[in-house]
């Protein structure tokens, strides 16, 4: 099966109206190019209501930029490497002729009776190679799965996922051409390519990926094209969930081979997965970070107690919270546990007392917040201020009026 975003028109094209003889010819003998540029999805994007520059960040060619509140794509130095689609942790950044979705659905269709369990993601040379390779192989099950893409720079840690979830075992990622243009690309994309090994053998699934970078002359296809092990046997046919889930919490609940996730934990992921770090005993739990969190990853939770908690499955290290913190008590560090993205489970960060009007009885703030606001006026001699700031806002306001008895 073969998968391939096309597109026949030319780039940066202008249109015209009419055409003479030898306009035409030469239209005609005018190669065909990807004319594809990212389309960034405003509802899920959260640039605009967040520090997030991720996609922008890591463009090799400056093609991102930040106006008018969002992200905005520079046609003229896009080349359509796909790192942006990668990179992103919100899945804000795709484009208009995907192969992912047309490769999943035909595997659901079959429900994964499929021979071959390996999977090739190269651009369109590597696939011209690959098909003159296996033009002459008789026996179907020895021709693994191809999904053309302009560049591999595009393949995320979720497809990859997504792909052992529709019974893929073996990934080999292609790119045969040393001198591409797109390779500042496909090193930055290395990260992705380790994070996702790292984080497959951490969960203990059989999928291997593996990386080629060859020119074409030197690239063998006994190196990249494997039949099924005779001795192995092929896996037993599968129903799969349509669509296939893109939630990384999902897949991660389908695929991890193993009962104790607790354990499973590792540091310096290169992959969208965080922890926030912040000094319990200096937060003054005001909220601010809370308030400004684009995906709710941190929240408020009022009862007998302030608390700051975190939901690890929901953070994607926007470092809004690094930003918007008023004492400076918050980082961020690269960290997963299975256990906590699978099951949604929120921690702790922060917990403060409460304090009630001295008068009334009445909610009035946090005791941490409170105490901070009272040392600084009565180091600067407001003492009257200062005791009043542990009465409510009514009792105040009574304690002023004429009429009050």
């Amino acid at each position: 099966m073969d998968f391939f975003r096309k597109n026949n028109s030319t780039k940066n094209e202008p249109p015209q109206k009419s055409l003479s003889r030898r306009q035409f010819f030469r239209k005609l003998i005018q190669p065909t190019a990807y004319n594809d540029p990212p389309v960034i999805d405003t509802d899920r994007c959260i640039a605009g209501k967040s520090d997030c520059r991720l996609c922008q960040e890591q463009c090799p060619f400056d093609a991102l930029g930040f106006h008018d509140g969002k992200i905005q794509v520079f046609a003229s130095c896009c080349r359509e490497c796909g790192l942006c689609e990668a990179i992103c942790p919100c899945g804000a950044v795709s484009f208009k002729s995907d192969p992912w979705d047309a490769f999943f659905s035909s595997l659901i269709e079959s429900e994964c009776a499929l021979k071959s369990s390996r999977l090739i993601i190269t651009c369109e040379s590597g696939a011209s190679a690959i098909r003159e390779w296996m033009r002459g192989k008789k026996e179907k099950h020895d021709q693994p799965h191809v999904v053309r893409v302009p560049c591999i720079a595009a393949v995320s840690h979720i497809q990859l996922l997504m792909a052992r979830y529709c019974g893929i075992r073996a990934v080999s990622c292609i790119c045969p051409n040393l001198q591409c243009i797109n390779r500042a690309a496909v090193d930055r994309w290395q990260a992705v390519l380790d994070g996702s090994r790292r984080l497959t053998a951490l969960m203990k699934t059989d999928l291997t990926i593996e990386s080629f970078a060859w020119n074409p002359e030197d690239l063998k296809p006994e190196d990249i094209v494997f039949a099924p092990d005779s001795e192995r046997d092929v896996p037993d046919p599968v129903k799969i969930d349509h669509p296939v889930p893109r939630d990384i919490s999902v897949l991660l609940t389908r695929l991890a081979d193993c009962n104790d996730t607790e354990n499973l934990i590792a540091d310096d992921l290169p992959l969208p997965f965080f922890d926030v770090v912040t000094d319990e005993n200096r937060c003054m739990v005001c909220g601010s970070c809370a308030r400004n969190c684009p995906t709710q990853a941190l929240r408020i939770e009022d009862g007998e107690t302030r608390r700051l908690v975190f939901t690890p499955a929901d953070c994607v290290g926007c470092r809004t919270c690094v930003h918007k913190c008023p004492e400076q008590l918050i980082r961020l560090r690269r960290y997963v546990n299975l256990s906590q993205i699978m099951n949604r489970k929120t921690i702790c960060k922060a917990e403060d007392g409460r304090v009630n009007c001295r008068k009334c009885g009445r909610l009035i703030a946090n005791r941490t917040l409170l105490l901070k606001i009272e040392q600084r006026l009565r180091e600067k001699g407001f003492d009257s201020s200062a005791d009043a700031l542990y009465l409510c806002d009514q009792c105040k306001r009574d304690a002023v009026s004429p009429f009050h008895s």
